[in-house]
Formats: structure tokens, sequence, C-alpha cells
């Protein structure tokens, strides 16, 4: 009679389980800055895409308007149209909702204007990321359509460079009249990445705090104080002139300080260094987009195309150079 086997099971020894972990967290050291590094390639490639359909936006405006750049900031003279009733907006532009946009300060900026040459919409245009849920989604509540429109015009995740776009109602000095006028047109800022202080007027009647109490937020220091920021704005300011600063006749120039997150936003013109290797993303009027560290953007010949002529890297705007008209 033929005895059946026996099979022993062997189990591991807890050397052999410590090996097996240890391997284990080896390959998630390893691999781990591998994904991460990964994930940031995405948001910088989402951030380019939609700095690209700003400028493919931006381009067919030129080309419908003369070639002029869109204006950055209506004055009334542009912004209304004289009819025999008194006067009215000179723009009849809808949300992405379809609802009409009627509170001039919102037709005011750039952004709704621009809007309606965007393929891709609000959302990887204007607005980016987990910023651009915040804002679309639910929107516009809790806020009344008219702000939510205002909160959007005011707040883009990208703002534009006045050298470029006019802002009419400050006369901001010496900006670009044509686009076929630019010395260097792939070394001309347009657009780039943005942020701002978190501050609204209508806060106390608009539910304003609700809306804005789930959005992507960091911290600056302003006065000894801190300040919630948030990733959008209308303009960015280049560092030799504030968008500001031709009121004061001083000017509001970038902090001589290296960049960074605590720095308030209007010490660093409002850019923000949120993509890879702290740079910011930035579209050039001739179309093509990169990535820049606020180091090289302190050539003032990627900001003015008057700084461009003269190849000055530090040129100033001075007060006579308005003389009764901006566009060069």
């Amino acid at each position: 009679m033929t005895k059946p086997c026996a099979f022993r099971t062997r189990a591991f020894t807890l050397i052999e389980l410590l090996v097996v972990v240890a391997i284990i967290a080896i390959l998630i050291a390893v691999l781990m800055p591998a994904l991460q590094q990964a994930r940031a390639a995405g948001r910088d490639s989402i951030s380019l895409y939609a700095l690209r359909s700003l400028m493919v936006a931006h381009v067919t405006y030129s080309s419908d308007h003369n070639d002029h750049p869109i204006d950055g900031n209506l004055s009334d003279r542009s912004l209304y149209v004289q009819t025999q009733g008194g006067r009215e907006l000179a723009y009849d532009i809808k949300d992405h909702l379809g609802t009409d946009i009627t509170f001039p300060e919102a037709l005011r900026r750039w952004t709704w204007r621009l809007y309606v040459y965007m393929d891709a919409g609000l959302k990887g245009s204007v607005l980016e990321g987990a910023y651009a849920e915040h804002m679309l989604d639910g929107a516009p509540e809790p806020l009344a359509d008219w702000s939510w429109q205002y909160e959007v015009s005011v707040r883009p995740s990208f703002g534009m460079n006045y050298h470029v776009g006019s802002h009419q109602r400050e006369g901001f000095p010496i900006h670009l009249g044509r686009v076929s006028l630019a010395a260097n047109p792939s070394s001309l800022v347009v657009f780039g990445s943005a942020r701002s202080e978190l501050t609204s007027s209508f806060g106390a009647v608009n539910n304003y705090d609700a809306f804005w109490s789930g959005a992507p937020k960091g911290t600056a220091m302003l006065n000894g104080q801190s300040v919630e920021t948030v990733p959008g704005w209308e303009y960015i300011d280049s560092p030799g002139w504030g968008q500001d600063g031709f009121i004061s006749g001083s000017g509001i120039k970038w902090s001589s300080e290296e960049y960074s997150q605590t720095l308030h936003p209007e010490q660093m013109g409002n850019i923000d260094a949120r993509m890879g290797g702290g740079r910011v993303g930035i579209a050039m009027l001739d179309g093509h987009v990169e990535a820049l560290t606020p180091a090289e953007l302190r050539d003032m010949r990627l900001w003015s195309n008057m700084a461009r002529r003269l190849n000055d890297p530090d040129w100033e705007p001075q007060a006579g150079d308005l003389q009764g008209f901006y566009r060069q």
C-alpha cells in the first residue's frame, strides 16, 4: 500500500517580510518624485493650453478689429454709445450660461469681450484647473448674476499686459497701437499667470464670502498682516511701471526681493509663479506660449514695445511719453 506524500507549507520568516516591505518602500521613494513631476507637468500643460486658447482668440480679435489688440480696460467713451434716449452699452454679450451681461464694470474689462472669440469656452482659456472648477460649478450661486460676471471679468486666471492692451480710463503709458507694429512679437508678453489679494467692494451685500470660501487660496503679507490671495487677476504689471503708477507719477515697481508667494501680489506685478520650477505661464504676441521665471521677466523689453525698440531692459516711461496719445 502506497502512503500519501506529505506536503509541508513554509511561511515567510520575519526577516523575509521585512525585506519585502523595505523593497516596496524603496520603490515608492523612487517613483513618488516621478509621479509628482508627472502631475506637475500635467498641470503645466493645462496652463499652457489655456494660454494658447487665449492667444487664438486674441489673434482673431485683432484680425476683426483692423490689427488692434483688444483694450484691457475701456473708458466710458468706448463702453457706451450715444442714442436718442441717452446712452447704451456698446456691447451685447451673454455669459456661458446664456445670461445677458448688463453690468458695465463686467464689460469694461477684456475678459468677456474676448470670451466671444474663444472656442474653448471659459474653462480651458479664461479659467484653469481647480480655480475654474470653483468659479464655474453651480455658478453664479451664491452670487447674483451681475456680481459673478464681474468676478470672472476681474479675476481671470491670466492677466493682460497693459503695455499691449490699453487701460483707457487710467491713461496707461505707451501701449501697442497695432499688432503689426511690434518690433519682436515673439518676445512681447500679452498674457501671464496672475494672482491677487482677495478683496471686494460687494462682499457685505452679495454673499461674497460664501462664494469664495471654497476657492483655492494662498496667503501673503501686507504691512505685517496676513491676507488671502487667489490665482487670478485682470492684468499683470511690468517691472518698471505699475498700472496705477502713472496717476501718482512715481510708478509701482516690482520689489527688489526675490519672488515668493508670501510677497503681496502687487509687489511683483500680480504675476503668479505657479508652474513647475517656480515659473510663470506666458503668452507672447506671436501666439507661442512658454514658462519664464520671475527673474527672467524683470526685462522690460519683454513687456514694452518701446523698451524693445530702445533695447533697454530697464526702460521706464516718463510723464512726457504720453503727450495726448497713448498708442505707439
